[in-house]
Protein backbone atom coordinates (compact mmCIF):
# COMPACT_ATOMS: atom_id res chain seq x y z
CA UNK A 1 0.00 0.00 0.00
CA UNK A 2 1.23 3.25 -0.90
CA UNK A 3 1.97 6.06 2.29
CA UNK A 4 2.07 8.74 0.15
CA UNK A 5 1.24 10.24 -2.89
CA UNK A 6 3.72 9.99 -6.22
CA UNK A 7 4.97 6.92 -4.91
CA UNK A 8 6.01 4.55 -7.92
CA UNK A 9 5.79 1.03 -8.42
CA UNK A 10 9.61 1.62 -9.61
CA UNK A 11 10.36 1.88 -6.71
CA UNK A 12 8.34 -1.07 -4.83
CA UNK A 13 9.79 -2.87 -7.27
CA UNK A 14 13.24 -2.22 -6.89
CA UNK A 15 12.58 -2.55 -2.80
CA UNK A 16 10.91 -6.37 -3.61
CA UNK A 17 13.11 -7.50 -6.05
CA UNK A 18 16.13 -5.43 -6.44
CA UNK A 19 15.58 -4.42 -9.93
CA UNK A 20 13.22 -1.15 -10.86
CA UNK A 21 12.25 -2.67 -14.55
CA UNK A 22 10.13 -5.09 -13.13
CA UNK A 23 7.36 -2.53 -12.24
CA UNK A 24 6.11 -3.77 -15.46
CA UNK A 25 4.88 -7.67 -13.56
CA UNK A 26 3.42 -5.41 -11.06
CA UNK A 27 -0.33 -5.34 -10.60
CA UNK A 28 -2.13 -2.36 -9.32
CA UNK A 29 -5.77 -3.19 -6.93
CA UNK A 30 -8.68 -1.44 -9.23
CA UNK A 31 -8.36 2.27 -8.49
CA UNK A 32 -9.01 4.11 -11.22
CA UNK A 33 -8.99 7.50 -9.02
CA UNK A 34 -5.49 6.17 -6.94
CA UNK A 35 -3.83 4.93 -10.04
CA UNK A 36 -4.74 7.37 -12.19
CA UNK A 37 -1.23 8.79 -12.84
CA UNK A 38 0.10 5.26 -13.70
CA UNK A 39 2.57 4.10 -12.84
CA UNK A 40 2.61 6.58 -9.77
CA UNK A 41 0.09 6.13 -6.88
CA UNK A 42 -1.71 8.23 -4.43
CA UNK A 43 -1.58 7.53 -0.84
CA UNK A 44 -3.62 4.01 0.11
CA UNK A 45 -3.34 2.72 -3.60
CA UNK A 46 -2.79 -1.27 -3.53
CA UNK A 47 -0.38 -3.47 -5.70
CA UNK A 48 -0.18 -6.95 -5.79
CA UNK A 49 3.67 -8.46 -6.17
CA UNK A 50 3.09 -12.01 -6.64
CA UNK A 51 4.82 -11.83 -9.45
CA UNK A 52 7.56 -10.80 -8.34
CA UNK A 53 8.19 -12.89 -5.48
CA UNK A 54 7.09 -16.41 -7.07
CA UNK A 55 9.32 -19.01 -6.41
CA UNK A 56 7.24 -21.93 -8.31
CA UNK A 57 5.45 -22.14 -11.25
CA UNK A 58 4.03 -24.50 -14.11
CA UNK A 59 6.31 -26.82 -15.99
CA UNK A 60 5.78 -26.51 -18.87
CA UNK A 61 6.93 -28.95 -22.10
CA UNK A 62 6.77 -28.70 -25.78
CA UNK A 63 8.09 -29.40 -29.55
CA UNK A 64 6.97 -29.37 -32.50
CA UNK A 65 4.45 -32.13 -33.72
CA UNK A 66 6.65 -35.24 -34.19
CA UNK A 67 4.56 -37.47 -37.05
CA UNK A 68 7.17 -38.12 -40.06
CA UNK A 69 10.48 -36.98 -38.02
CA UNK A 70 12.80 -39.67 -36.66
CA UNK A 71 14.76 -37.24 -34.57
CA UNK A 72 11.50 -35.59 -32.83
CA UNK A 73 10.03 -39.43 -32.50
CA UNK A 74 13.31 -40.75 -30.74
CA UNK A 75 13.12 -37.50 -28.61
CA UNK A 76 9.73 -37.66 -27.70
CA UNK A 77 9.73 -40.35 -24.88
CA UNK A 78 12.88 -38.68 -23.13
CA UNK A 79 10.52 -35.54 -22.10
CA UNK A 80 8.02 -37.14 -20.86
CA UNK A 81 4.26 -35.91 -21.06
CA UNK A 82 4.76 -32.93 -23.44
CA UNK A 83 2.60 -30.70 -22.59
CA UNK A 84 1.31 -29.60 -26.41
CA UNK A 85 2.76 -30.24 -29.95
CA UNK A 86 3.13 -26.91 -31.88
CA UNK A 87 1.94 -26.95 -35.92
CA UNK A 88 3.99 -22.83 -36.08
CA UNK A 89 5.69 -20.31 -33.44
CA UNK A 90 3.28 -18.36 -32.94
CA UNK A 91 0.58 -21.54 -31.99
CA UNK A 92 3.12 -22.39 -29.50
CA UNK A 93 3.63 -18.68 -28.17
CA UNK A 94 0.20 -18.67 -27.72
CA UNK A 95 0.01 -21.98 -25.51
CA UNK A 96 2.86 -20.40 -23.16
CA UNK A 97 0.60 -17.04 -23.19
CA UNK A 98 -2.41 -19.25 -22.34
CA UNK A 99 -0.45 -21.58 -19.90
CA UNK A 100 1.34 -18.33 -17.98
CA UNK A 101 -1.69 -16.34 -18.13
CA UNK A 102 0.71 -13.21 -19.20
CA UNK A 103 2.00 -13.49 -16.16
CA UNK A 104 -0.81 -14.23 -13.64
CA UNK A 105 0.72 -17.42 -13.20
CA UNK A 106 4.34 -17.42 -14.51
CA UNK A 107 6.27 -20.56 -15.33
CA UNK A 108 9.33 -22.02 -13.50
CA UNK A 109 10.58 -24.08 -15.81
CA UNK A 110 9.95 -24.91 -19.84
CA UNK A 111 11.41 -27.21 -22.01
CA UNK A 112 11.29 -27.08 -25.82
CA UNK A 113 12.62 -29.87 -28.28
CA UNK A 114 13.21 -29.71 -31.90
CA UNK A 115 15.99 -29.64 -34.29
CA UNK A 116 18.40 -26.40 -34.41
CA UNK A 117 21.82 -25.09 -35.52
CA UNK A 118 24.46 -22.80 -34.67
CA UNK A 119 23.31 -19.91 -36.44
CA UNK A 120 19.32 -20.93 -36.13
CA UNK A 121 16.97 -18.64 -33.99
CA UNK A 122 14.60 -21.22 -34.28
CA UNK A 123 13.85 -24.95 -32.55
CA UNK A 124 11.83 -26.72 -35.38
CA UNK A 125 11.01 -29.64 -37.45
CA UNK A 126 13.18 -30.84 -39.98
CA UNK A 127 14.23 -28.23 -42.77
CA UNK A 128 12.80 -25.54 -40.25
CA UNK A 129 9.78 -26.46 -40.65
CA UNK A 130 7.20 -25.04 -37.53
CA UNK A 131 9.83 -22.99 -36.09
CA UNK A 132 9.52 -21.67 -32.88
CA UNK A 133 11.31 -18.23 -31.73
CA UNK A 134 11.93 -16.13 -29.21
CA UNK A 135 10.35 -13.05 -31.62
CA UNK A 136 6.83 -15.04 -31.80
CA UNK A 137 6.89 -14.95 -28.29
CA UNK A 138 6.99 -11.12 -28.12
CA UNK A 139 4.87 -11.17 -31.41
CA UNK A 140 2.18 -12.73 -29.37
CA UNK A 141 1.94 -10.92 -26.35
CA UNK A 142 -0.69 -8.35 -25.49
CA UNK A 143 2.22 -6.08 -24.30
CA UNK A 144 4.83 -6.59 -26.30
CA UNK A 145 7.37 -4.78 -24.99
CA UNK A 146 9.56 -5.89 -21.86
CA UNK A 147 9.60 -2.15 -20.53
CA UNK A 148 6.19 -0.54 -20.56
CA UNK A 149 2.86 -1.63 -19.34
CA UNK A 150 -0.86 -0.02 -19.25
CA UNK A 151 -2.89 0.52 -16.29
CA UNK A 152 -5.87 -1.47 -18.62
CA UNK A 153 -3.50 -4.31 -18.91
CA UNK A 154 -1.50 -4.83 -15.56
CA UNK A 155 -4.86 -4.32 -13.56
CA UNK A 156 -5.63 -7.72 -15.55
CA UNK A 157 -2.24 -9.46 -14.47
CA UNK A 158 -1.41 -9.02 -17.97
CA UNK A 159 2.60 -7.94 -18.38
CA UNK A 160 5.18 -8.33 -21.16
CA UNK A 161 6.61 -11.82 -21.67
CA UNK A 162 9.23 -10.93 -19.21
CA UNK A 163 6.77 -11.50 -16.41
CA UNK A 164 5.69 -14.99 -18.44
CA UNK A 165 8.34 -16.21 -16.23
CA UNK A 166 9.64 -16.18 -12.56
CA UNK A 167 12.18 -14.70 -11.49
CA UNK A 168 14.72 -17.59 -11.21
CA UNK A 169 12.76 -19.16 -14.42
CA UNK A 170 14.96 -22.07 -16.78
CA UNK A 171 14.28 -22.13 -20.05
CA UNK A 172 15.93 -25.24 -22.10
CA UNK A 173 16.74 -25.49 -25.50
CA UNK A 174 17.06 -29.11 -26.60
CA UNK A 175 18.45 -29.49 -29.96
CA UNK A 176 21.73 -29.36 -31.45
CA UNK A 177 23.86 -25.65 -31.19
CA UNK A 178 20.80 -24.23 -29.17
CA UNK A 179 23.86 -21.91 -27.31
CA UNK A 180 24.72 -20.54 -31.43
CA UNK A 181 22.01 -18.43 -31.26
CA UNK A 182 18.67 -19.56 -29.86
CA UNK A 183 19.26 -19.33 -26.14
CA UNK A 184 20.86 -15.68 -26.43
CA UNK A 185 18.20 -14.32 -28.40
CA UNK A 186 15.86 -15.52 -25.78
CA UNK A 187 18.03 -14.32 -23.21
CA UNK A 188 18.22 -11.13 -24.93
CA UNK A 189 14.39 -10.56 -26.01
CA UNK A 190 12.60 -12.64 -23.63
CA UNK A 191 13.48 -13.46 -20.09
CA UNK A 192 14.33 -10.86 -16.96
CA UNK A 193 17.38 -10.53 -14.73
CA UNK A 194 17.71 -13.16 -12.95
CA UNK A 195 16.50 -15.84 -15.09
CA UNK A 196 18.18 -18.36 -17.29
CA UNK A 197 18.36 -19.77 -21.10
CA UNK A 198 20.30 -22.59 -21.02
CA UNK A 199 21.90 -23.87 -24.72
CA UNK A 200 23.66 -27.14 -26.22
CA UNK A 201 27.19 -26.51 -27.18
CA UNK A 202 27.56 -29.76 -29.77
CA UNK A 203 25.35 -32.12 -31.83
CA UNK A 204 22.46 -33.64 -29.75
CA UNK A 205 22.13 -37.31 -30.81
CA UNK A 206 18.82 -39.25 -29.92
CA UNK A 207 17.62 -42.79 -29.79
CA UNK A 208 19.93 -45.82 -29.48
CA UNK A 209 19.65 -49.31 -28.51
CA UNK A 210 16.70 -49.86 -25.47
CA UNK A 211 15.39 -46.84 -23.88
CA UNK A 212 15.36 -43.64 -25.82
CA UNK A 213 18.05 -41.36 -24.74
CA UNK A 214 19.62 -38.33 -26.04
CA UNK A 215 23.29 -38.01 -25.98
CA UNK A 216 25.65 -34.84 -26.44
CA UNK A 217 27.71 -35.69 -30.09
CA UNK A 218 30.57 -33.96 -31.80
CA UNK A 219 29.40 -35.31 -35.39
CA UNK A 220 25.14 -35.62 -36.04
CA UNK A 221 23.97 -39.22 -35.75
CA UNK A 222 27.59 -40.87 -35.14
CA UNK A 223 27.45 -43.34 -31.50
CA UNK A 224 31.10 -43.24 -32.22
CA UNK A 225 31.31 -39.24 -31.76
CA UNK A 226 29.03 -39.22 -28.64
CA UNK A 227 30.27 -38.02 -25.11
CA UNK A 228 29.05 -37.81 -21.63
CA UNK A 229 25.98 -39.48 -19.94
CA UNK A 230 23.22 -40.61 -21.72
CA UNK A 231 19.73 -39.02 -20.74
CA UNK A 232 17.07 -40.68 -20.20
CA UNK A 233 14.42 -37.96 -18.70
CA UNK A 234 13.85 -34.18 -18.24
CA UNK A 235 15.24 -35.18 -14.83
CA UNK A 236 18.59 -35.54 -15.89
CA UNK A 237 18.39 -33.18 -18.59
CA UNK A 238 21.50 -30.78 -16.59
CA UNK A 239 23.59 -33.69 -17.66
CA UNK A 240 23.60 -32.71 -21.37
CA UNK A 241 26.80 -30.22 -22.25
CA UNK A 242 24.91 -26.45 -21.80
CA UNK A 243 25.94 -22.79 -21.52
CA UNK A 244 24.42 -20.84 -19.52
CA UNK A 245 22.43 -17.21 -20.92
CA UNK A 246 21.16 -15.34 -18.24
CA UNK A 247 18.48 -12.82 -18.85
CA UNK A 248 18.96 -9.32 -19.80
CA UNK A 249 15.20 -7.96 -18.81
Amino acid sequence: MAFLDGESLEGLASLVSGDSRNWVCIWPVADSDRWANYQTAKKCARADVANLVSASGPRVVMMPYVAGDGYLTATKPVMGAVDYEWYHGLWAADKLKRISGEGASPVHRLYLAGHSGPGHDTLSRENMDAPFAAHHVMAMATEGDNGHNEYIHAVGRIGPPKCWFTRRARVYGIGCFTAGRWAPDWAVQVMRSGAAVLGTVNYVNAGGLGASHLRMATYPGSRLAEYGPRVYGLGTIDALDWAVFLGTQ
